[in-house]
């Protein structure tokens, strides 16, 4: 067997032991694809130490978006809940609740298809006073990250790195983001103390007229 004869052998059987790695490989990889975009397979729980580092930060007493075995809080939306008022998560009066409990909200909300409704209830329920903590795939040019992160003048944190959702052995094939819609400021609303008259100053000291005028 002559020397070239020999090497085409030897990358013909390393190509063939190495293809069905690259199958698994790539079958796996397809798996995870598979799972975080198709709809019947959104319920992939929130990696748990990622979520109590936020959890400690920000106090979730609501998980908006959840079921039975993956909730994040005590108080929860999701499809498989007892009460058929709870079932909907985008029905639900967010503010309201986690008002109630004296906490925030923590959303994960599915990632195949509609994450913008989820979005934009999220920046309304933090206009209404409560903070809600959004984990949402690093889509920056879709509409709702335009419309309801960057021009509600959200908090964005990006996750270093790839997270493994659930019992996954593998990483998501997108990258995260942290998006932190604070409450807005609530009471009521300042009212403009008014102007004082021509009478009330001409009657004012001379002392008492520059501080008005100030």
């Amino acid at each position: 067997m002559t020397t070239s004869t020999l090497s085409r052998s030897i990358s013909t059987s390393c190509a063939a032991s190495a293809a069905p790695a690259r199958q698994r490989r790539t079958t796996a990889d397809a798996s995870v694809r598979a799972a975080v975009f198709c709809s019947a397979t959104d319920d992939w729980p929130t990696p748990q130490a990622f979520f109590d580092a936020l959890d400690a930060e920000f106090g979730f007493v609501l998980d908006v978006c959840a079921s039975s075995s993956n909730r994040k809080a005590t108080a929860y939306y999701g499809l498989d809940h007892a009460d058929p008022s709870r079932r909907d998560g985008l029905a639900g009066d967010w503010a309201a609740d986690a008002t109630e409990l004296g906490g925030s909200a923590w959303c994960n909300a599915p990632y195949a298809r509609g994450v913008g409704a989820w979005v934009a209830k999220a920046a309304a329920t933090a206009a209404a006073g409560v903070t809600v903590v959004a984990l949402l795939p690093a889509r920056t040019d879709t509409a709702w990250f335009h419309d309801h992160v960057l021009a509600h003048g959200a908090e964005v944190r990006y996750v270093r790195g790839r997270l493994k959702f659930g019992e996954a052995t593998s990483s998501a094939p997108f990258a995260n983001l942290v998006v932190i819609f604070h409450a807005a400021p609530q009471g009521p609303a300042k009212t403009e103390q008014p102007a004082p008259s021509t009478a009330e100053l001409a009657t004012t000291t001379p002392s008492t007229r520059q501080a008005t005028d100030a």
